[in-house]
């Protein structure tokens, strides 16, 4: 630039040179050069000139100061409006959300997430109304209900990360904290309400199955020479008497549970059979449960 002005103003010289009255910095500078020689008068209007460029100089870093100064001040005041729109969409995000405490962007996502699809999945709801647990009308408006929030949350995400940016605020934290926390409450539903209690049931079907093997191996020899009609169980003393009677008491170990045994062939079976077809009925509910499945997903040991 400097350079720049020193060949305009080089051209003024020349004009001042040919045309003596031309005024530059007034009647002053015209004074300076009367009288003197080319030479002379080339150099003081040399020095002149410097003098003109160094003022020229100066106001334009004063221009360049006073637009970065405007410039800051408006990257301020963007500041400024992002922040108090951040502060603004977080409230409006917290109340959305519900939960307490604020799990974080992401984690109120995928909650309500969750909850729409316990609301709105035909089997979990089915499996409500059998329970006598409400209607399929109010299941059906609670997940719409739940839609309706999740969209909105959604949407306030997307405001969200633009003013946390604008702001200069870093999320990485609170997006930890979303995935902490998500996987915290995937995996403790999918413990206590699924695992604990399917390896419960996974126990009491290995003991049931133990337990009548057991059993069988040790009634079996004691009924062997039992008639037919004494192992027909109708509830009576008189059954236990026929099943006693015919079986042969010098073969009874010391304290041998003869009227276990009795029971066990009389009914033993149908209870056995009752009772495991019980416990698989529900241990496979419990395996098959879509809530179970959709949480698995989410819960990283």
């Amino acid at each position: 630039m400097k350079a720049k002005l020193k060949s305009i103003l080089g051209g003024i010289l020349i004009g001042l040179i040919a045309f003596p009255t031309f005024t530059l910095g007034g009647t002053f500078v015209v004074s300076l050069i009367q009288g003197k020689s080319v030479k002379e008068a080339i150099q003081i209007l040399a020095e002149q000139i410097d003098a003109l460029i160094g003022r020229v100089e100066i106001i334009e870093i004063k221009q360049i100061k006073q637009e970065q100064t405007t410039q800051e001040l408006q990257r301020q005041l963007a500041k400024e409006e992002a922040c108090n729109k951040y502060n603004r969409i977080l409230a409006e995000i917290k109340e959305t959300c519900g939960n307490y405490p604020y799990p974080g962007i992401d984690g109120c996502i995928w909650y309500h997430e969750y909850l729409y699809f316990v609301y709105s999945n035909p089997i979990l709801t089915a499996k409500r109304i059998s329970e006598g647990n409400r209607t399929e009308a109010y299941w059906k408006q609670k997940a719409e209900k739940e839609l309706e929030k999740l969209n909105e949350l959604k949407e306030l995400k997307t405001e969200y990360l633009n003013a946390a940016e604008g702001c200069g605020i870093s999320l990485e934290e609170e997006n930890q904290m979303s995935k902490k926390w998500i996987n915290e409450f995937a995996c403790f539903d999918v413990s206590k309400r699924f695992e604990s209690p399917i390896q419960e049931l996974q126990r009491r079907i290995q003991t049931l199955n133990q337990g009548y093997i057991d059993k069988t191996n040790l009634c079996k020899p004691f009924v062997v020479n039992i008639p037919q009609e004494c192992l027909v169980y109708k509830g009576t003393d008189q059954d236990l008497d026929c099943c006693f009677r015919y079986s042969p008491p010098e073969e009874y170990p010391e304290n041998f549970p003869v009227k276990d045994c009795c029971m066990f062939f009389y009914e033993g079976e149908e209870n056995y059979n009752r009772t495991l077809a019980d416990l698989n009925n529900r241990l496979e509910k419990l395996q098959t449960n879509p809530e179970y499945s959709w949480l698995k997903e989410y819960c990283i040991k």
